[in-house]
């Protein structure tokens, strides 16, 4: 999980992550670039202010970050266990799964391929790691186009596609399933 590693709550990843997803609003390069200026100045902030902050709360406020929800590292609390969905997997729709070399969500992708596999059978999930980052999946155009284009078979092959001329279900075996 990209929150705990090895049993330890990643408080520096997920103080960095929470700025990250509340403040870059726009992938143009302009505001990308703004955003690793910011980060860096953020992160240097953080190591200031993380030894005269007596909390999260305290640390939040002195860098700008909300408070979105409250803070637990324990991975067996009530918000994480919220978060953790494997319960249904029992009635999972066919899946497809794609992730990159260098994503930071890479291993979790690999489990829940392996937990959809395990649960249904090799033909209900289907796996792309390319070889691209996290963001780079919406950034690269060539990243961009192979998940569109595999993305776009998966559901052809799995549900099939509306023919807009002829207003009939096409390419689907005898429908989703």
């Amino acid at each position: 999980d990209i929150f705990f590693r090895k049993g330890a709550f990643c408080f520096d990843f997920y103080i960095r992550y929470l700025h990250l997803m509340t403040r870059v609003n726009s992938y143009s390069p302009v505001a990308l670039v703004r955003a690793a200026l910011d980060i860096v100045k953020f992160t240097l902030d953080m190591r200031r202010f993380a030894t005269s902050s007596l909390g999260v709360r305290a640390l939040s406020e002195k860098l700008g970050v909300p408070v979105l929800f409250k803070h637990n590292p324990r991975p067996d609390a009530r918000f994480w266990r919220n978060r953790d969905y494997s319960d249904a997997l029992a009635c999972a729709p066919p899946a497809f799964i794609a992730t990159g070399w260098h994503d930071i969500m890479l291993e979790g992708s690999l489990r829940d391929y392996s937990s959809v596999v395990e649960a249904h059978g090799l033909d209900h999930a289907r796996l792309l790691v390319g070889p691209w980052h996290h963001l780079e999946s919406i950034l690269s155009l060539t990243a961009f186009r192979t998940l569109l284009r595999s993305s776009i078979d998966f559901l052809q092959e799995r549900v099939g596609l509306l023919d807009p001329a002829e207003q009939e279900w096409q390419g689907a075996p005898a429908g989703p399933g």
